[in-house]
């Protein structure tokens, strides 16, 4: 920025991808006040740099700050190479479609990022990489969008304690692990969020994890349901030692079976009241499972 003022970067689609070979130096770096904004098209970044001195991580786009909206980063899935490093700050992803690294997105450092709208799809390999991995104790808002055929969808609480990730509106299907997993004293909250197709299981709770998936609106009706069906192994699996409120919700099946809601730890899952049938669901209905 100058003098502290915001600065927006319009990025024109071109007629070739923003790469090392047109000119680009990786990561490309969005401090706070700065904008990278997709003009008349999208835009293709593809390539990746060095994340600090020493750094074994790779990244397309460095963030400590600032926002990035409507470009589209392509990776070649190279162990170590992330979408967007979210490494402090309050960055902001908007419409940004995120495909072929080992992560596409890395929250850390203490960051608060939000996520509108993204697309993120083919990151990581299986049993390695995310679509979005949360380190504590930073903190991710993603709201609309899709996480589909990564590795796992979104791991909370991969490295540190006290991550913290909140989904709204947002479809999780097709990965090839889990839709989420949750992982040491994270926490993660779901509403009006849809979760199907994933081969392992939806929702995976472990150790200390909080995860709060109660889709009661404010009025105590299915305004913010969740819809989790059709998932490999379980719908929601927990052997946290805290107890999940999952209440609210749709299920394949009502009352929830033991395929649906699956716990073999201390902590309780309450599930009960579900949406499943009830009037004027919002949720997307379950469709049957193949």
């Amino acid at each position: 920025s100058v003098l502290g003022a915001p600065v927006e970067i319009f990025v024109h689609p071109g007629t070739q991808a923003y790469s090392a070979a047109s000119g680009e130096r990786f990561p490309l770096l969005v401090p706070p006040q700065v904008s990278l904004v997709a003009q008349g098209g999208v835009p293709l970044v593809r390539g990746s740099g060095a994340v600090g001195n020493g750094s074994n991580d790779l990244a397309a786009i460095a963030a400590e700050g600032g926002r990035v909206a409507g470009l589209e980063l392509s990776g070649d899935g190279v162990d170590e190479i992330i979408g967007v490093d979210c490494l402090g700050g309050t960055p902001a992803l908007d419409a940004v479609e995120i495909h072929g690294f080992e992560i596409g997105v890395a929250v850390r450092g203490g960051s608060a990022a939000s996520l509108t709208d993204c697309d993120l799809h083919d990151n990581g390999d299986p049993g390695d990489g995310a679509g979005v991995e949360v380190e504590g104790p930073a903190t991710a808002a993603i709201a609309g969008g899709r996480l589909h055929e990564n590795a796992t969808g979104a791991l909370i609480g991969a490295l540190g304690d006290g991550a913290q990730a909140a989904f709204t509106g947002v479809e999780l299907d097709g990965n090839t692990g889990d839709g989420i997993e949750c992982r040491g004293t994270a926490s993660v909250r779901l509403r009006a969020t849809y979760v199907h197709g994933n081969a392992m299981v939806g929702v995976d709770v472990h150790d200390g994890c909080a995860a709060d998936l109660s889709g009661a609106a404010p009025d105590g009706g299915c305004g913010d349901a969740n819809t989790l069906v059709c998932n490999g192994i379980a719908d929601l699996a927990t052997t946290s030692t805290v107890a999940i409120a999952a209440d609210h919700d749709d299920w394949a099946s009502d009352p929830p079976s033991g395929h649906d809601v699956a716990v073999s730890g201390p902590g309780a899952a309450s599930v009960l009241p579900t949406c499943t049938l009830a009037p004027g669901n919002p949720a997307p209905p379950p469709t049957g499972c193949p």
